[in-house]
């Protein structure tokens, strides 16, 4: 309903009329609700953060101010692996996620990995089936210089059944910048981070669309 301030800042884009009968009466309520829930979940996340980095997250909070205007909920829909496939399929290769936190809601089916950097080796996620699982991002790992870690995750598909994820991209606000005595690009060691350096130059919303740009102009 209002007017968008940021090229990034759009409507929700909802499924075709013809889909709404399959999806029940309640949905738009319940996947508003969902999303409401995950940012409140986000907002408390990030107070906690900012309370473990003593002075030097006394203004973490106020740099998500509006972040969910931007912020991303994605349903994956992994499907299983064909016959023909002699080795494991990935259902999200290895990546970090680029932003505050990320919040998901999964099934079983599917199986989540983060790379242990002591071990050295990739662990599946363990997680009971009502559990929600929170991730850190790029850009909060940098804004703690490190101390908190966004870990490199993928996604194994599923060998039988088809499995579904729900999954909240929670972002800064669209002007946040990163502390100039915080973070830099040689903090990040692991190949498979999704870092590069104009996230220390850029405000997040600018940062964010080149990213996206990035990603789409691979498709």
């Amino acid at each position: 309903t209002a007017e968008p301030e940021h090229p990034y800042q759009a409507p929700n884009v909802w499924p075709p009329e013809e889909a709404l009968p399959l999806l029940g009466p309640r949905w738009r309520e319940d996947l508003m609700g969902f999303f409401n829930a995950t940012v409140a979940m986000s907002l408390a996340a990030v107070g906690a953060l900012a309370e473990a980095l003593g002075e030097r997250g006394l203004e973490l909070p106020g740099l998500c101010d509006g972040g969910d205007t931007i912020s991303q909920l994605r349903m994956f829909h992994y499907l299983p692996q064909t016959e023909k496939c002699d080795k494991q399929c990935m259902g999200s290769s290895p990546h970090t996620d680029w932003h505050f936190v990320t919040i998901i809601s999964r099934d079983a089916a599917s199986t989540l990995e983060y790379f242990d950097r002591k071990a050295g080796e990739w662990v599946s996620v363990q997680s009971q089936p009502d559990e929600l699982l929170l991730l850190i991002g790029d850009w909060l790992s940098a804004y703690s210089d490190s101390t908190f870690h966004a870990p490199a995750h993928r996604v194994l598909s599923p060998t039988q059944e088809s499995s579904l994820s729900f999954v909240f991209f929670f972002y800064p606000s669209i002007g946040a910048r990163l502390p100039k005595d915080r973070g830099s690009e040689t903090t990040w060691s692991e190949e498979v981070n999704s870092v590069d350096s104009s996230m220390f130059e850029l405000a997040w919303g600018d940062y964010v669309v080149k990213k996206w740009v990035q990603v789409m102009s691979n498709r």
